[in-house]
């Protein structure tokens, strides 16, 4: 790898993007706002794979809606996907048709919040996962649309807006998680997560 870009981009030799599938890396958004833990995910994936020979393989899509290839990695016998989530640097984050691994994701998340791990513990301010609540506590992104209904959406200004089914924007709104938009099961787990109510909610 020529160079990484944050927890789960990073740029090749050729000046072409690679994006992780299936995770999603806290990150600094295009206003310059700055999530939680974004300079450690990013520090963590330099160690993983910055200037190093990687194996990379891919799933249902090749590329996403910049042009970024979309792929697994591996740094030797090291997925480092996998890696990044059960450290808690980064959130499982299964979009579908690429969701190969998903269920690997979703229990690196489990293990990483059961040890309030990176962003799961108090370091970023979001109450942890207690102890014994793990198999209901799973990834809100590890559930696929239709499970949970709240559309956890990214203004163009960098904004994070959720949108339950009875906004007069929801229907419109659709979810891309290429671009770090979600799914949630309930308001507060978005409010926790960063995302306010669009306007048009009642």
């Amino acid at each position: 790898m020529a160079r990484v870009i944050d927890g789960d981009t990073v740029e090749l030799e050729d000046g072409s993007r690679l994006r992780y599938i299936g995770i999603d890396a806290p990150e600094v958004s295009s206003t310059g706002r700055e999530e939680c833990l974004a300079e450690a995910a990013t520090a963590a994936n330099v160690s993983l794979v910055e200037g190093k020979e990687v194996a990379v393989k891919t799933d249902v899509s090749d590329k996403d809606r910049y042009g970024r290839s979309l792929r697994y990695v591996y740094a030797g016998e090291l997925f480092v996907n996998a890696t990044l989530v059960e450290q808690g640097l980064a959130r499982a984050y299964p979009y579908p048709p690429d969701t190969k691994f998903q269920r690997e994701f979703a229990r690196a998340e489990t293990r990483a919040r059961a040890g309030r791990l990176g962003m799961w513990g108090s370091v970023c301010g979001e109450p942890p996962a207690a102890e014994g609540e793990t198999a209901s506590v799973q990834s809100n992104a590890g559930i696929l649309p239709g499970a949970c209904e709240i559309k956890g959406n990214i203004a163009a200004t960098g904004e994070k807006i959720y949108h339950i089914p009875r906004c007069r924007s929801y229907e419109k709104t659709v979810i891309n998680a290429q671009d770090g938009e979600r799914w949630f099961c309930t308001a507060q787990d978005a409010e926790s997560a960063g995302w306010r109510k669009a306007k048009d909610c009642p």
